[in-house]
């Protein structure tokens, strides 16, 4: 799943104890807290592309919840947060 292993990266990336071994557990993380956020739309209902990343970027995070997870049950105490990635 390309979801998955898109999921799988962007922790890896983000946090050293992650990697390509935990990939069941990244797409269990990806199932119960990530979604696809719809197109952003400008004034008059045009789309424009990145505008939701601007946004994020200026502070405006749009409603997008960041989530702690807990990362005991992969060998590493405490927890790590999602949010816009």
């Amino acid at each position: 799943d390309d979801l998955t292993r898109f999921m799988t990266n962007q922790l890896t990336r983000k946090f050293h104890f992650i990697n390509g071994s935990l990939m069941t557990w990244c797409r269990d993380l990806k199932e119960k807290h990530c979604y696809v956020a719809p197109p952003a739309v400008g004034p008059g209902g045009i789309s424009k592309e990145g505008d939701l990343l601007r946004r994020y970027a200026a502070g405006d995070d749009s409603g997008i919840p960041k989530v702690l997870v807990d990362t005991s049950d992969i060998g590493h105490p405490g927890s790590i947060e999602l949010g816009f990635e």
